[in-house]
């Protein structure tokens, strides 16, 4: 797409400036006795819950790293998982059951020693919220063998076990239940992370303090708070930024050439690890139901337009809904390709029975960024004689109608995934609550999809695993049902002076320091 056929497009982006929603805090000097001591850091949105089992939105999960540690690390910056809360770790021959030492010494921000039992009772408050099913569904047993010794398994061999042990994150068992109803809602103490939450600062509309844990089992981190603040709004967040209000953050791609270039900031560009993607739900309606009408929507689509538009022309086209350059074992190509071609969609919706056009019904989509791809994309199906309403949602609302497959076409993303079997979020039955297509039924041999995902996790060997996960993903792609579109970059500028182990998803402020 010509540049400037991407700014004609552009011309249809009408999309309505947010104000900011939270408190713009003071100029940050974060310096305590002529030393920087203090971290002020946007997020762009507000926190809908502090129990870190009831949430997969990147938005607060990056929150949460700073917070609640798992019995392994996620290594973004170099790649697979370290041990982290689990000391040793012995395997069974059969790969089903694992005895895990914990670590020595490790404390709650409540002040209480982290035991085995802790252990048991964060993997049983994960595995009962079906936001998480999709991680600990093989999960058939985790045992307290004594303190600090904790033996979980499996009902099969599961090779990406380790992304589990990653994402259940370690709880005190007594700050839980000391709070009761109440958790998830206020600021608790129930992390064992090198920063906890400030209970007198959380305002989750608005902003939030965390602050260093002194009796953090590997030392306390050298930055002692960081200060959260809410800004909705790009232009306010980028304005914060400039002011030296905000000392890091990730930067709207629209103002990517003015801060890199402006010399005031150090900055870093690289690919992200998340997915910008089309959802068509079959089961909405007997013309969606029609398999050509699905594949005239997937050729319709200009999705180098949304590039141009959206990503400035930064992002990747991409047919691949995980990135592999970041996930274990995902396909490096596909079979089912869909080049925008407006007459080829054209002919698909003639061969459907809709020669003059069809109403498909509603693009349901998140406010904000989103909202830009799906204009972007309501426009591309016109020029093919597909209408649509567009409906933007704020982020909450259109995450819940996802969830239960109540919408026409939905346009969403997807981050940080580290291992392909995560694909099953999207392809598996037992993924209720976060799947935002259901293949059950008899229009597809969703069977066969969940038989390969049981095959990719059983082997051990990454060629082996890419070999089954791409006949796998070319069978569901090859339903037009679940459409990858854009893989944006990921630009970040931060203060020269601040030292930023730069990742593409989870940071750890407890890795940065102040020069």
């Amino acid at each position: 797409m010509k540049k400037q056929a991407s700014l004609l497009l552009a011309g249809m982006l009408l999309i309505t400036s947010l104000s900011a929603c939270g408190e713009s805090p003071e100029p940050n000097t974060g310096e305590e006795n002529g030393e920087h001591s203090s971290i002020t850091l946007r997020n762009y949105m507000a926190l809908p819950t502090t129990d870190p089992a009831d949430t997969n939105e990147t938005g607060v999960l990056t929150v949460n790293e700073q917070i609640y540690e798992g019995l392994y690390a996620l290594n973004e910056a170099e790649g697979g998982y370290d041990k982290l809360l689990a000391k040793e770790v012995e395997i069974s021959d059969d790969g089903t059951i694992y005895d895990i030492t914990l670590q020595d010494g490790v404390k709650f921000h409540n002040g209480e020693t982290m035991t085995s039992a802790d252990v048991v009772f964060s993997y049983e408050h994960f595995m009962a919220n079906s936001k998480y099913n999709t991680y600990t569904n093989m999960i058939v047993d985790v045992e307290a063998v004594d303190d600090t010794h904790v033996r979980i398994t499996l009902d099969r061999p599961y090779s990406p076990i380790l992304h589990t042990f990653y994402k259940v994150k370690i709880l005190s068992q007594k700050e839980v239940e000391s709070q009761g109803d109440e958790f998830g809602t206020v600021a608790n103490l129930a992390g064992t992370g090198p920063y906890s939450w400030d209970l007198d600062a959380y305002k989750p509309t608005t902003s939030w303090t965390l602050n260093a844990f002194e009796d953090y089992w590997q030392g306390a981190p050298s930055i002692k708070t960081i200060n959260y603040v809410v800004i909705e709004d790009d232009a306010a967040a980028v304005i914060a930024l400039e002011n030296g209000e905000i000392d890091w953050m990730t930067v709207p791609l629209a103002n990517w050439d003015d801060i890199k270039n402006s010399g005031k900031f150090a900055t870093d560009e690289r690919q992200s690890n998340e997915i910008f993607f089309l959802s068509i739900n079959w089961e909405a309606s007997d013309i969606l139901a029609n398999d050509k009408v699905r594949e005239a929507i997937a050729y319709a689509m200009d999705r180098e337009a949304m590039n141009q538009i959206v990503c400035e022309g930064l992002g990747t086209v991409t047919n691949l809904y995980i990135n592999p350059n970041y996930a274990e074992a995902a396909p490096t190509e596909c079979d089912i390709t869909y080049p925008h071609d407006v007459e080829k969609a054209k002919e698909l919706l003639a061969e459907a029975g809709y020669p003059n056009g069809v109403d498909i019904g509603e693009i349901v989509v998140a406010a904000g960024r989103n909202e830009a791809y799906a204009t972007v994309l309501q426009a591309n199906l016109a020029e093919a004689g597909i209408t649509a309403k567009l409906t933007a949602l704020e982020y909450g609302a259109a995450v819940d109608r996802s969830a239960i497959q109540d919408f026409d076409l939905y346009v969403a993303y997807d981050s940080g995934n580290y291992d392909f079997n995560n694909f099953r979020q999207q392809a598996h039955s037992e993924s209720v609550g976060i799947m935002t297509i259901s293949f059950v039924g008899d229009k597809f041999d969703y069977k066969h999809f969940e038989e390969l995902f049981a095959e990719g996790e059983r082997l051990t060997n990454e060629e082996d695993r890419r070999a089954v996960y791409t006949e796998l993903y070319n069978e569901v792609m090859a339903t037009y049902c679940q459409l990858p579109m854009v893989v944006p970059p990921v630009c970040s500028a931060w203060n020269p002076d601040l030292n930023v182990v730069s990742v593409p998803t989870y940071y750890r402020v407890a890795d940065w320091s102040w020069s």
